[in-house]
């Protein structure tokens, strides 16, 4: 791990949001960055898509937008550790799940630092999901302070 990516952990675990995203368009390695995360840091590495998907299969399409915060919380409740790495988070921008997404990583961040990947990219101040054309795409979020990799 290198010095800069070490200040970035420090930096995030200071601040109410701790929240280290990890920024890049499809296949350009940000699952092999959040791996040396977990070689380094001996800590708990989630698949988000995988995990979520499992669990939102219980419920109908209708229902599932009522209990996705619900559910990535039990997810996350399940690792209590310092540092928490999150993978595939592309679930989560579905439009049919109607999430507000960088403000559930942002809650949940508030009680460990969570180390999130990103399919998007930075514009004007703005980050956003995706690029154009692709279903996410209209969604983007202001940065503010989050820790971007």
């Amino acid at each position: 791990m290198d010095l800069n990516t070490t200040q970035i952990l420090s930096d995030a675990s200071k601040k109410y949001h701790r929240l280290v995203i990890v920024l890049g368009l499809p296949s350009t390695g940000k699952t092999k960055r959040l791996n040396k995360f977990k070689e380094h840091l001996n800590t708990v590495y989630i698949n988000l898509n995988l995990a979520l998907s499992e669990k939102l299969l219980n419920y109908s399409s209708n229902e599932q937008q009522y209990n996705v915060e619900e559910l990535v919380n039990l997810i996350i409740d399940q690792h209590p550790t310092k540092v928490l790495l999150i993978d595939n988070t592309e679930i989560m921008f579905d439009p049919n799940l109607n999430l507000d997404v960088l403000n559930l990583f942002k809650r949940i961040s508030r009680h460990q630092t969570c180390i999130i990947t990103w399919t998007g990219s930075i514009s004007d101040g703005k980050l956003r999901f995706s690029e154009a054309g692709y279903w996410g795409s209209k969604t983007s979020y202001d940065i503010g302070d989050i820790e971007i990799i």
